[in-house]
């Protein structure tokens, strides 16, 4: 029965062979054919192969392509300036295919090109031993091979890893041949911002540059500069990159090759300029750093043969919002600086044709409502010109314009007009105009000398300001914010210039104008005239001092009268406490740290400290004097002298910001420096300091008794002999200094010594052989 089956399905098996194929899905179809050329392709049963783990994604720019292209023509649009007439050069560049800007993936990478994480190496080996590598450089840089371990490729080229490659497979095989080739290449991520049509994150290929990244983004908006991208590397600006070098000049040495994670940023442009007329590629263009006149028109590629360079038309934007409206001359080479100007943003030149140039035009410039060209007719007079006064606005300077005139043998002539003889209609100031005449108005701000007066000392904005007309005293006082309260109104002084002589000066009683309403004593200031306004003599803030310690009512305290003195405060502070100790009262003064450096006493130690040299003849300054400011507030006074004689030394009289500390009674005598054991000592009353270093242990081997210090609550110190044989006092402080050892280099000197003695036998010798 099983065979019957069998032999049946056979049957109807070979029943479909002969009259039809069963029809397959296009996937498996294309299973089918993948599975006949796998079947087709020999078999090299010898050869082992390997490929690294696909640990990095298959990420490809397909959806981002998609995704650019479906927004082209909808988002951030590249349009020139409404109402200029003239594109701006350089952005139509990206509007090309990208293939222009893509790098080539087929061709070979540099030489230079190193290896990274992502890159693919397609390896094989052959000879005795027959190898077909696929490796990917992982994340930390490395590949690895089976029979032969982890071989280290990032930062290396493809011809140094080679050279590892082989050195490793020596050690294992012998008689082989090797080849190897890059294979995919890695993906980086970059990021485009600023004026871009679509700003973001990019991944590109590893061989991607600044320009490929800038089309990626959808190129550079009309608000973009070309003459400023920056590259960002590391959170620093790495490059920056002018696009006019490449279109102008075929440069490519500033598209640099990107590195994942840079940052290429498009700031907004910088001042533009448009120049039309008889150049070879009129447009707007973006100016750099100090372009003049004639670097704008190399930008536009030079002028035309039929330009003409006496008359190239300037139109910019001028003070009060006004457009100035001025004629260049180019060819004047003898006047190329005044005519070869800087431009500025928002500048318009024209360069005319000598064909358009007409010789029956005059010109209006400056201070006019409406400059430009007008038509010359016969008998034309300035007065026609300037439309009777009617093209002159307020503010003009009437009392003169000037006639820039052109004769027919090529000689200037400057022709001063009187305007205001013109407009009162006195014929013999209103000239006959003549063609290529140019006629210049000014405004009294660009001719009048700006005024003005001084005013130092009581007042709350002192400082220069404007004179205007019929100023008075008051008015100058009032501008400049009014007087202070510790201004002093008996007198007031005004220096006026006197030329020739020393300045005259003026005495006022501001308390005639301020308080007596006396308005002539309210007297008219002149140019230059500089006020002067006093202090109230003696006037001065409430002065707060302090005082601190063992005192009734410690606090701030205002000096109450001129000649207050320290016992003055002590009283009004309640007195001392039972426990303070007035031996250790200090005294501390801030004005003596500003006084010590207005003398400049700091610049004077270290002009007088000793200067040696050094073996090489450096100067070496030996700083043995150190010298702190802020030490010298301190005062010394003793007081309790001061309550036994009040008003004797101690008493100092008070200044503000004075500082007095009174403290309490000491535990002891510190004992410091160079004994056993630095501390404090319990006071025993008529002892001397013998007595407590010898509690603190005694002298260290390098005690210096002879030098030592003792140092008084009240801040006096003793020294030497004097200190060792007072008495010490509750809270004085005892320091003993080290001894300073001075090491003899007895070898150095014995050589030394014996260097000398030969020398001077050697000169006897000679000198009784010329006997």
């Amino acid at each position: 029965m099983r065979n019957i089956v069998v032999g049946a399905f056979i049957c109807f098996w070979g029943i479909v062979a002969c009259y039809g194929q069963p029809t397959l899905t296009p996937k498996q179809q294309q299973l089918t054919e993948t599975y006949k050329s796998n079947q087709d392709s020999p078999i090299d049963i010898d050869a082992d192969s390997y490929t690294s783990p696909d640990i990095y994604d298959e990420n490809t720019n397909e959806e981002e392509d998609v995704d650019k292209h479906e927004l082209d023509g909808e988002v951030g649009k590249k349009t020139a300036p409404a109402g200029s007439g003239l594109k701006i050069f350089g952005h139509d560049i990206f509007d090309g295919s990208g293939q222009v800007f893509d790098p080539d993936l087929i061709a070979l990478p540099p030489a230079d090109y190193t290896l990274s994480p992502g890159d693919n190496l397609i390896v094989n080996v052959w000879g005795r031993v027959e190898l077909s590598l696929n490796l990917t450089v992982d994340r930390e840089g490395k590949v690895f091979i089976p029979k032969v371990g982890e071989i280290i490729a990032v930062g290396n080229t493809f011809e140094q890893f080679k050279q590892k490659l082989n050195n490793k497979l020596s050690k294992l095989y012998s008689d082989y041949q090797i080849s190897a080739a890059l294979g995919k290449l890695r993906q980086i991520r970059i990021y485009v911002f600023g004026e871009v049509i679509r700003p973001g994150g990019y991944s590109l290929s590893s061989l991607a540059t600044l320009l490929h990244a800038l089309y990626t983004a959808g190129g550079i908006t009309h608000k973009g500069s070309m003459r400023n991208i920056q590259l960002i590397r590391n959170t620093r600006i790495f490059n920056k990159h002018d696009l006019y070098d490449l279109l102008l000049k075929g440069d490519t040495s500033g598209d640099l090759k990107l590195l994942s994670g840079d940052v290429v940023y498009v700031p907004v442009a910088g001042p533009l300029v448009s120049v039309s007329g008889e150049v070879r590629r009129p447009a707007i263009y973006e100016l750099s750093a100090n372009e003049r006149l004639s670097d704008l028109i190399q930008l536009a590629g030079g002028a035309n043969p039929t330009a003409l360079l006496e008359s190239i038309s300037l139109d910019r934007i001028g003070p009060n919002d006004f457009r100035i409206l001025k004629d260049l001359n180019l060819s004047d080479s003898t006047n190329i600086d005044a005519n070869n100007i800087l431009l500025k943003d928002g500048d318009k030149i024209n360069v005319l044709s000598m064909y358009d140039y007409h010789t029956n035009l005059v010109q209006l410039e400056g201070y006019v409502k409406h400059p430009g060209a007008y038509g010359l007719t016969d008998s034309m007079r300035v007065s026609d010109l300037i439309g009777n006064g009617e093209q002159l606005i307020e503010n003009t300077y009437l009392s003169r314009a000037d006639l820039f005139r052109r004769h027919y043998d090529g000689k200037k002539e400057l022709i001063p007009v009187n305007l205001k003889e013109i407009i009162e209609g006195n014929s013999n100031h209103d000239y006959y105009l003549q063609s290529a005449d140019r006629l210049v108005v000014y405004s009294n701000d660009q001719i009048t000398r700006t005024k003005h007066i001084n005013i130092k000392g009581e007042i709350r904005n002192p400082g220069k300001y404007a004179l205007y007309d019929n100023m008075k005293l008051s008015d100058l006082i009032f501008l400049a914010g009014n007087l202070t309260k510790q201004a002093y109104l008996v007198q007031c002084e005004i220096a006026r210039v006197n030329p020739g002589h020393l300045p005259d000066i003026i005495v006022v009683n501001l308390e005639d104008i301020y308080i007596n309403n006396n308005q002539d004593a309210d007297i008219a200031i002149q140019e230059d005239d500089c006020v002067f306004v006093r202090q109230i003599p003696d006037w001065k803030p409430v002065q707060i001092v302090t005082i601190e310690g063992e005192v009734q009512f410690p606090g701030k305290y205002a000096i109450h009268h001129k000649n207050e003195k320290l016992s003055d405060l002590i009283k009004r502070a309640g007195g001392l406490t039972p426990t303070a100790f007035p031996e250790g009262a200090s005294f501390n003064r801030q004005s003596i740290e500003s006084d010590i450096s207005r003398r400049n006493i700091g610049q004077i130690i270290n002009n007088t400290q000793e200067v040696r040299l050094d073996s090489m003849g450096h100067t070496i300054t030996d700083t043995r004097v150190l010298f702190d400011p802020e030490q010298l507030n301190r005062i010394i006074i003793d007081l309790p002298e001061l309550y036994k004689k009040p008003g004797s030394p101690s008493d100092i009289v008070l200044m503000d910001a004075d500082y007095v500390y009174i403290p309490a009674v000491p535990t002891g005598v510190q004992v410091v420096g160079a004994v056993a054991a630095n501390g404090t000592i319990s006071f025993r009353k008529g002892k001397k300091a013998k007595h407590y270093i010898a509690q603190a242990g005694g002298l260290t081997p390098d005690g210096d008794e002879s030098g030592l210090r003792l140092v008084r609550p009240n801040g006096k110190v003793y020294y030497g002999r004097k200190g060792r044989s007072r008495k010490v006092e509750l809270g004085d402080v005892i320091i003993v200094p080290s001894k300073i050892k001075q090491k003899t280099n007895w070898g150095k000197i014995i050589s030394t010594t014996a260097t000398v003695i030969g020398s001077m036998a050697t000169t006897i010798f000679i000198v009784d052989r010329l006997k």
